[in-house]
């Protein structure tokens, strides 16, 4: 070995030199030549990291003045993107005292391994020339930004305000942008685990959009130098609007009038009317407290999230290009994976891949989804809608007979909850489409996808149970669902008039088709391929998602071991 060398760290390097540290930062380089060595056995062991002050140095007399300002005038000279420096201890538990070093933070994916070790060894030499010898220099990558508040956990019936928090919390049917483009809306679709990181997929031309971005494979790796595309939740008309609901429900309350009521109750002389002073002095309070609760969600809202840089819920960490008539089957392939940001989703707050059915009073869902035999459906006791597997071809193709809608036909139900429609049910047609779609960037081309038809054929306002289209611009991404739980695909809203009465959907957007893009199969191995104990099924091809039970009966996202095993299962199914 070139002793000459720069000392790059590997991947494992990376991603575990700062164990311990609640950020999980990103080791970029280093000036030292320590040798980094993780302790192997039956698992490989990190000792955690422990941050502390500097405290009485050398370094203290010369850093405001001299070094620091020398630091910065080079890394502005070189382009660095630095994000802050920070003089300070960091060690392991311990040590006495911990080494010190300067802590260097630079934006997510600016700067690559190569360049980072020349600027940290040239930092380095900085101190050097100001006779500061025991201090190294360490880069990461780290924003420097106010922390976002958590999403919150799907609320209870007993809150008045929780159809109004619903938006704003875990369930299915989040509003998401990329963060570059906020007029550009979507909804994410599914959540699924890997090594206990918490991930989201949606449609793709929802974060990248076909007719201006480069239709090819994105891949995103801590400290590669990619590029980063952060996801934003909810976009500038989505938060819009949920604020404005929140005034427009205040607005409802009519404190005003009941208070004009209660008065004139008072007027009244007769004995019965005391049930009316009774009734009405329970409205105004009723509605004095749902204000209250209305006035502090909103505020709660405005305070945590109407900084668009505190809304950044995840970042795009793989999508294969968009492609269309994709192998034997010519399925649509429009998908994008998102790593969830674990400030924004935790296991305290994250309850499972659940449609939240609180937007439509129960008893009318429960007809809308079988009008002929409403006990067929059983309404969730929490309003939540649990997904529970993925609905096959053979099943699309013969739908449960003892589900029936309003023309008294056997039909699939679906349930999505998008970004712009909200709650909406409609009918999954039992055969595909072949849906043809045209972009600037790209030659038409033709797919199969799975359409799904307003709930109902009656369309007159004598109905009260009128449906009108399934989706709406705005909704894509969104995930689609049986009302026996089981997954029907993601939606892919068609922006032209003649198509708002039927939405589309890609019926599993976890295909892998044998020789259909062999280069990428490596790739899409990374991301898509689990092995045992995660949530994920390979079979015939088809790669597909079992989100039964994404996390644990207490909402713990699972640890899942044997991480290569599902690698090599899927090898050997495609050699056999």
């Amino acid at each position: 070995m070139d002793p000459n060398a720069p000392l790059l760290p590997s991947d494992l390097e990376a991603a575990n030199f700062y164990r311990g540290l609640e950020s999980k930062p990103i080791l970029v380089a280093r000036s030292d030549r320590d040798v980094w060595e993780p302790i192997y056995g039956p698992y490989v062991y990190v000792k955690a990291k422990v941050l502390t002050p500097l405290g009485p140095h050398l370094l203290n007399r010369v850093w405001d003045k001299t070094v620091s300002v020398a630091m910065e005038s080079y890394l502005e000279e070189q382009g660095v993107q630095y994000t802050g420096l920070t003089p300070l201890r960091i060690g392991v538990d311990g040590q006495n005292p911990p080494p010190a070093v300067i802590l260097m933070g630079v934006r997510p994916g600016s700067l690559s391994r190569e360049k980072g070790h020349e600027v940290a060894v040239h930092c380095h030499r900085i101190l050097v020339q100001h006779n500061i010898t025991d201090i190294h220099v360490q880069i990461r990558e780290s924003a420097a930004s106010l922390s976002g508040a958590s999403l919150f956990k799907p609320s209870t019936i007993v809150n008045v305000a929780y159809n109004l928090r619903q938006p704003f919390s875990t369930s299915l049917g989040i509003p998401i942008c990329n963060a570059a483009t906020p007029h550009v809306e979507g909804t994410g679709g599914f959540f699924f685990t890997r090594n206990r990181k918490l991930f989201m997929v949606t449609a793709r031309h929802v974060l990248f959009d076909p007719n201006t971005v480069e239709n090819t494979q994105y891949e995103y790796k801590d400290g590669t130098g990619a590029g980063r595309i952060n996801v934003m939740f909810m976009g500038k008309a989505a938060f819009d609007t949920r604020v404005q609901a929140i005034q427009d429900d205040i607005d409802r309350q009519n404190i005003a009038l009941w208070e004009e009521r209660v008065a004139y109750a008072e007027t009244l002389e007769e004995d019965e009317d005391a049930a009316e002073r009774k009734a009405t002095q329970h409205a105004l309070d009723e509605a004095k407290q749902a204000v209250g609760v209305f006035e502090k969600l909103q505020k709660d809202i405005e305070r945590d999230w109407a900084d668009e840089t505190k809304r950044i819920i995840g970042h795009v960490v793989f999508s294969p290009r968009l492609d269309f008539g994709v192998g034997e089957g010519r399925y649509t392939e429009d998908w994008a994976v998102i790593e969830i940001h674990p400030n924004m989703i935790s296991r305290l707050n994250f309850v499972g891949n659940v449609i939240d059915l609180g937007q439509i009073d129960a008893a009318d869902l429960t007809k809308m989804i079988n009008f002929t035999n409403p006990h067929s459906f059983k309404y969730p006791i929490d309003r939540l809608h649990r997904c529970r597997g993925i609905l096959s071809d053979k099943e699309m193709l013969n739908p449960d007979p003892k589900t029936k809608d309003q023309d008294n036909e056997p039909t699939i139900m679906a349930i999505q909850n998008g970004n712009v429609s909200g709650l909406q049910v409609g009918r999954v047609n039992n055969i595909h489409s072949i849906v043809r779609r045209y972009y600037e960037n790209l030659p038409g081309i033709s797919s199969r996808e799975v359409a799904v038809l307003p709930r109902t054929s009656k369309s007159g306002s004598y109905s009260r149970y009128k449906s009108g289209p399934f989706s709406r611009p705005g909704d894509s991404g969104a995930g689609v669902v049986a009302g026996d739980g089981k997954i029907c695909g993601l939606l892919t809203v068609r922006r032209r008039r003649i198509h708002r009465n039927v939405g589309y959907c890609v019926h599993d957007p976890y295909r892998l088709h044998h020789r259909a893009h062999e280069p990428l199969r490596y790739r899409r191995r990374q991301f898509l391929s689990f092995g045992r104990g995660s949530r994920l099924k390979f079979s015939n091809g088809v790669l597909s998602p079992d989100l039964l039970n994404p996390v644990h009966s207490n909402g713990d996202i699972p640890h899942h071991r044997k991480r290569f095993s599902g690698i090599k299962r899927l090898q050997e199914e495609e050699d056999g």
